[in-house]
């Protein structure tokens, strides 16, 4: 049904049109009536109205004036308009604002009739395709991610004649002659241990992070794997993006993530491609962040394949960490390997994947040739899920790496003698050790020094709590409350220096945690150690 509004400053008009219209035959439900501009206004606020049957000539303002502001405010509405002048300047005005017809007075019921009927078809187009513009506005994302996610998986054939036509029958729009930018963001390992819910949840954040930073409003994102999202940009003679920013803004979405979302990453810009271009570049970002197993937090430019002219790296002689192992000696192994893999970490070397999944066999030969020695199984020590994690991720960089052999050989040597504690109180010191000479640093917390101990942030508190009996964040505290009172009683340093060196970078935090811990503070035991 229709709604209707008739404007004329003539009320025996009105009143005419409104007893000659056959409103059960024209689908009418409602018939308004104004008669001037201001009333016929007061009448679109209040109501919905499809259709205004309008005089052109009135004393308060002219039909054509009242369209105008219909056009701006109410667009919908079709527009049929009253006049008893057959003047055609008037007739092109109302057709160029775009008025559904123009009728002179008296209309005849069947030409009224007429035009009603055709504002009514010319109403239910414009439905139409406003329903299917909305519908395309809200499935578009949609339909050019499974674009390209079929393009990379190669459901699609890589031709240019067969993507063409792929993009023709999904009347996607991209051209022939736009180019595409393939960022690839990969996640390389979470600070703090998540399920795989929250996981999901991280990641989802990411991606909308990378949306808002990386993508814009011209961008594509794709979830390919997880903790692997591709950015597609695309550029033609209409952008305003500088390519030179790209790089600047993948730098700022790696410290964002860092910060906000407990993970390191790197981002790999590739080069650009036209579309039929877009599988191979992939297929080369994908190699070159599988191969990067040494740089994290980092922006890579694709400049084609990892030059073969690198040094080969040799791989370590197993025998003397098996005899480390059988002595119980594990921060000499850890040692032994830390130092061989940082001594190829300069760039000059062709440290890649494939190396770590090598040096990977080798040392699980030897750690299973140990078990066996000492007639254990290596299932018993190595299949919980902790260390299950810990082996898969170790091929994908150096501190992954160095994570699993820590993990692996404390597993396999405390757990012959779970009574015996050297290793474990090694690992202790050397965290106190940090702790105590990085007290300056205000992000100092449990993941950071977890990840220098190469441990498992969970299992390193346990670690630490069973062997000094304190959590590892109350010991920082601690010890930096001790570096304070020395700093105060020795120095002539002022004590927003000595906030700043002690790792608070707000005064008043620190002044609170420092009486917290003395009872006073800090400049009255300044003052009572002064007497």
């Amino acid at each position: 049904m229709y709604k209707l509004l008739i404007v004329d400053d003539e009320w025996h008009v009105v009143n005419s049109l409104k007893a000659e219209l056959n409103t059960e035959q024209l689908e009418i439900s409602d018939i308004y009536t104004a008669y001037n501009i201001r009333q016929a206004k007061e009448v679109f606020l209040n109501h919905s109205v499809d259709i205004m049957l309008c005089d052109i000539e009135m004393p308060q303002g002219s039909g054509l004036e009242l369209l105008e502001w219909v056009k701006e405010h109410k667009p919908e509405t079709e527009t049929i308009f009253l006049t008893s002048h057959a003047d055609f300047k008037y007739a092109k005005q109302a057709m160029q604002l775009g008025g559904s017809d123009y009728l002179l007075k008296p209309v005849p019921d069947e030409e009224l009739e007429n035009a009603i009927a055709k504002a009514k078809e010319k109403i239910h187009t414009n439905s139409q395709h406003s329903r299917i513009q909305k519908l395309w506005d809200h499935h578009h994302p949609v339909i050019m991610e499974r674009f390209w996610m079929d393009l990379l998986q190669q459901t699609i054939p890589l031709s240019p004649a067969a993507i063409r036509k792929t993009i023709e029958e999904r009347d996607l729009p991209i051209t022939e002659s736009m180019e595409f930018l393939p960022i690839l963001i990969n996640v390389r390992r979470w600070y703090k241990s998540m399920s795989l819910r929250d996981e999901k949840i991280m990641e989802y954040a990411l991606r909308n992070s990378a949306e808002e930073m990386i993508a814009g409003l011209g961008g594509q994102i794709l979830t390919v794997d997880n903790g692997v999202l591709l950015v597609i940009l695309a550029w033609n003679e209409n952008s305003e993006e500088e390519p030179e920013s790209i790089t600047s803004k993948c730098e700022d979405y790696i410290q964002s993530c860092n910060r906000f979302f407990y993970c390191d990453l790197s981002c790999y810009i590739g080069n650009w491609v036209f579309v039929h271009e877009m599988v191979e570049s992939w297929v080369q970002l994908r190699n070159f962040e599988k191969n990067n197993v040494t740089f994290d937090n980092k922006v890579f430019m694709l400049t084609g394949v990892v030059p073969s002219s690198l040094e080969p790296v040799p791989l370590p002689e197993m025998s003397g960490i098996a005899e480390k192992l059988a002595q119980g000696n594990g921060e000499a192994i850890y040692k032994e390997l830390t130092d061989y893999f940082n001594r190829f970490k300069d760039g000059s070397y062709n440290v890649n994947a494939q190396l770590l999944q090598q040096f990977h066999q080798n040392f699980l030969q030897t750690v299973y040739f140990s078990l066996h020695s000492k007639g254990k199984k290596a299932h018993e020590y190595l299949c919980d899920p902790e260390s299950m994690e810990l082996s898969r991720n170790a091929t994908r960089s150096l501190a992954d790496m160095l994570i699993w052999i820590r993990h692996t050989v404390m597993k396999v040597i405390e757990a012959p003698k779970e009574t015996e504690a050297e290793p474990t109180a090694s690992v202790v010191q050397s965290v106190k050790h940090f702790i105590v000479t990085h007290l300056e640093q205000s992000d100092l917390s449990r993941e950071e020094i977890a990840k220098h101990a190469f441990l498992n942030p969970d299992y390193l508190a346990r670690v630490f709590k069973k062997e000094t009996g304190i959590a590892i964040i109350d010991y920082l505290v601690q010890e930096r409350v001790k570096k304070a009172k020395e700093l105060l009683n020795q120095t002539d340093m002022s004590v927003g220096n000595i906030a700043m060196a002690v790792g608070y970078s707000h005064f008043s935090h620190f002044s609170k945690m420092f009486k917290k811990h003395t009872g006073l503070n800090p400049n009255e035991y300044r003052q009572l150690n002064e007497k």
